[in-house]
């Protein structure tokens, strides 16, 4: 039996897909920059590199790219936020 480690799958997945199309079609700014940040490290820049680039933490290039490699995607969508602020503005939401 042969066992397949999904981060395998994404990382074949990863230098095959075209991260700068999928930038261009996406409307939120923070799924560009981290669909950026996988091209620029698909390209072989490093992530100090990106990171100046894009002007954002290298922990954030850090942290895309090993989202996309154990997660793929899907690991970089947008969170649903939680908290305070969360939920004051469902409060108004609901009231409004």
């Amino acid at each position: 039996m042969i066992i397949i480690s999904s981060s395998f799958v994404f990382m074949d997945n990863f230098k095959n897909t075209d991260f700068n199309a999928l930038a261009r079609s996406q409307t939120s700014i923070q799924m560009k920059m981290r669909l950026l940040a996988l091209a620029h490290f698909q390209d072989g820049k490093s992530q100090t590199q990106i990171a100046q680039f894009l002007k954002v933490s290298r922990t954030s290039v850090n942290k895309w790219v090993h989202v996309y490699l154990t997660e793929g995607l899907a690991g970089l969508q947008e969170k649903p936020h939680t908290g305070l602020l969360a939920l004051n503005n469902e409060r108004n939401w609901l009231t409004t």
